[in-house]
């Protein structure tokens, strides 16, 4: 009997241990590095402010090489991207702007602005489960 109990007690703290040692915070799913953003402008990438003449802004992901669409709203519209798996678009064009991505690239070509109003525009990307979102700001 003492023989059984030896037996089950090293299973119990073998397993008891193998649990323990197992859970790690960092093994976490979903545990994703945020997007880190490069490029030849000043200032905060998430926030880019774009004069009323418009212009060309290329941001590349420095630590993930390929991204996708999650969403894009401009002037409180949402522009429709899906949510089929199979069909990814690289390229949306609205009234006033123009966002492209190729593999880590995001070009957003804002127009010039002539409504006399303010623009904005939110660009989501996702790799993966990890996400960001670039907040476009036009003046009038």
């Amino acid at each position: 009997m003492t023989k059984w109990k030896n037996l089950v007690f090293t299973v119990f703290m073998l397993c008891l241990t193998a649990l323990i040692s197992g859970c790690h915070k960092s093994d976490l799913v979903g545990d994703w590095e945020p997007m880190r953003w490069q490029s030849d402008l000043s200032g905060d990438l998430h926030k880019l402010s774009v004069p009323t003449s418009g212009g060309t802004y290329k941001l590349r992901c420095t630590n993930y090489t390929k991204l996708r669409f999650a969403s894009m709203t401009h002037d409180k519209s949402t522009v429709g991207i899906g949510n089929d798996d199979e069909i990814i678009v690289y390229h949306i064009t609205t009234k006033w702007s123009d966002v492209a991505l190729e593999d880590n690239i995001l070009t957003i070509e804002v127009s010039p602005n002539t409504t006399g109003r303010v623009r904005r525009l939110v660009v989501r990307v996702s790799a993966g489960d990890a996400f960001d979102q670039i907040v476009v700001t036009q003046s009038k």
